[in-house]
């Protein structure tokens, strides 16, 4: 993974890889579970623009609005990621709701409505000090004052079976920072530091062992993401692993990243066999010499066109070129042609 992006794009890249690219029912659970909502899984699911020029004529982009709809029933729900605490990014929020409600007024004679989405700030990090809500002040001198709050979710105080339990099974990549400042810290040590690493993969690698892929394994077990789903999160989970610690010594000599790769491994292996089992003998005998290869290569191509579909879906959002980009590791031109 780039290290040059810095740590906020990194996570905001995976976190609308995740909205993005796995099935519309998971994301429904997500949106449902983090807003205490009750959306059918096959409900509309839109994803609205979220670029905006700001009064310095800066182009700006949101993380996430998405609107749910069904018989009748319209929501809109926005969410903003935050890797460390920041007193100002209500205002972000707040600036980045107006514009949406702008796209979403309704003018009834002198009457001008401005719908706000519904907000949550998700801190994937949090101190002692990260609020359970934030709240805006907006202070209209003689006609008053009128408080904008949002909630705020501090995604690290949630196991990882409660994470499943509120069907928010998809954001389990992001679990891997669970131990991340532990592990920064034991890098800057300058006594016992080997030993200390050492300790901090197997502790990583239990969490990824025992919680994390038994979670998603579960999860799809139980319905409630499909295969697909299972799969793209265990790749994102793998990227994640190379950007935080796939350059630590240490955690090679534990094979985690090793771990994570059997599995894609048996995963395009399953695939394969899966596809042989329903061919007939004859066909068989004909293609097992190159069949895995061929199989492999479709394989591949598919993911591709699945990257290039969601370019497209990001480009009908309004989302700037570079950003689409970076998030689906698309070459500019390509996506320009798209």
């Amino acid at each position: 993974m780039d290290t040059n992006y810095t740590t906020s794009q990194i996570f905001d890249k995976i976190l609308k890889r995740i909205l993005l690219s796995l099935s519309g029912a998971s994301v429904i659970d997500l949106i449902n579970g983090m807003f205490s909502e009750n959306f059918p899984r096959d409900s509309k699911i839109t994803y609205n623009s979220t670029e905006n020029i700001d009064i310095n004529l800066k182009k700006t982009v949101a993380d996430m609005i998405i609107t749910l709809q069904f018989e009748g029933r319209t929501r809109r729900f926005h969410m903003e990621s935050q890797i460390n605490d920041d007193d100002t990014i209500v205002i972000r929020v707040f600036e980045y709701g107006f514009h949406d409600a702008l796209r979403h007024q309704v003018v009834e004679g002198n009457k001008i409505t401005l719908p706000f989405p519904t907000p949550v700030i998700i801190f994937l990090e949090h101190s002692e000090a990260t609020p359970d809500e934030v709240i805006l002040e907006l202070d209209f001198g003689e006609n008053g004052k009128i408080d904008y709050p949002v909630q705020t979710i501090k995604f690290l105080n949630y196991s990882v079976e409660e994470l499943c339990d509120k069907k928010m099974t998809i954001l389990l990549p992001l679990y891997l920072l669970k131990l991340r400042r532990e592990i920064e810290n034991a890098k800057k040590r300058k006594h016992h530091k080997k030993a200390t690493l050492l300790q901090n993969a197997k502790n990583l690698k239990k969490l990824i062992d025992d919680s994390i892929l038994p979670a998603i394994t579960e999860s799809e077990k139980n319905g409630n993401i499909s295969h697909g789903d299972a799969f793209e999160l265990i790749r994102l989970l793998s990227r994640l692993y190379d950007y935080l610690y796939g350059n630590v010594d240490e955690f090679k000599e534990e094979e985690v990243k090793l771990l994570l790769s059997d599995i894609i491994e048996l995963e395009y292996d399953f695939e394969i066999a899966e596809a042989v089992e329903k061919a007939t003998e004859k066909a068989v005998a004909e293609t097992k010499a190159n069949f895995g290869a061929e199989l492999r290569a479709e394989l591949e191509a598919k993911h591709l066109e699945e990257k290039r579909n969601i370019a497209r879906r990001m480009k009908d959002y309004g989302i700037p070129i570079e950003q689409i980009a970076m998030d689906t590791e698309l070459p500019i031109r390509e996506i320009e042609n798209l």
